[in-house]
């Protein structure tokens, strides 16, 4: 076995080596992995779930918008993230 540093070949002056890692984030990735049904049972039981998830999340914020106008002085205004007004804005150019 090897003692000690092994040397490295040096080269020209003005000559840069390349770089062939690339720059991927090392360790897991954020955020929930979803893997995706194959059935067709089971991508109707999903659909129907994400569309109930949907509308609950609509009618919970539904509610929190109403209540916080009727307890505050001022007026209340929900500001949306610019993703949500790119969606509201396709669905609407759809119709």
């Amino acid at each position: 076995m090897v003692q000690g540093k092994s040397r490295l070949k040096k080269l020209p002056n003005g000559i840069k080596t390349k770089n062939k890692k690339q720059n991927k984030p090392l360790g897991l990735k954020k955020g929930g992995q979803v893997i995706a049904p194959k059935k067709k049972r089971h991508l109707e039981a999903a659909k129907l779930k994400k569309g109930l998830e949907k509308s609950i999340n609509a009618k919970i914020e539904h509610e929190v918008t109403m209540t916080a106008n009727s307890v505050e002085p001022k007026s209340f205004h929900v500001v949306k993230s610019q993703h949500a007004q790119e969606a509201s804005t396709s669905k609407a150019n759809k119709t």
